[in-house]
């Protein structure tokens, strides 16, 4: 398992792992996955990821996945490709504005660099819960 790339809007995360995958005569065929999870589970979410894969159901959402050959890892191979889209559509598969944004071209481990940016926004702290009022204020 390796992770990519990890980009968060304050709530969710989005992280783009590469996985091993069976299948194919010739060639090392990996997965290319965007997956979604919340930023406060992102401990256990690692967690998983670390331990089984995402074969099966966890705390986090498979967004969409890829089959590729990782022999060539270029910009202009279908690695290359396909991972440069994935990142393009980051933004699109949060709610908000990208915040905070790791790559493995940034840093060795994504996770590592991750941590200490989100921290420096203030992402791990817990946001006070919004007044919920039942009946709207006239003016």
């Amino acid at each position: 398992m390796h992770i990519h790339t990890l980009a968060t809007d304050g709530a969710q995360v989005i992280a783009i792992t590469e996985a091993a995958s069976s299948g194919g005569q010739f060639g090392h065929h990996v997965m290319l996955s965007a997956i979604r999870f919340d930023l406060a589970s992102f401990d256990q979410a690692i967690e998983e990821l670390n331990a089984k894969g995402h074969r099966y159901a966890k705390s986090f959402e498979v967004i969409e996945r890829w089959r590729v050959d990782a022999r060539n890892q270029g910009p202009r191979s279908r690695f290359g490709k396909t991972l440069a889209a994935l990142r393009d559509e980051v933004g699109d598969n949060l709610s908000g504005k990208v915040l905070c944004c790791a790559t493995d071209d940034d840093a060795e481990d994504v996770v590592e660099s991750f941590k200490p940016m989100a921290r420096a926004i203030g992402l791990h702290l817990a946001l006070p819960a919004a007044a919920q009022s039942t009946q709207r204020e006239r003016f």
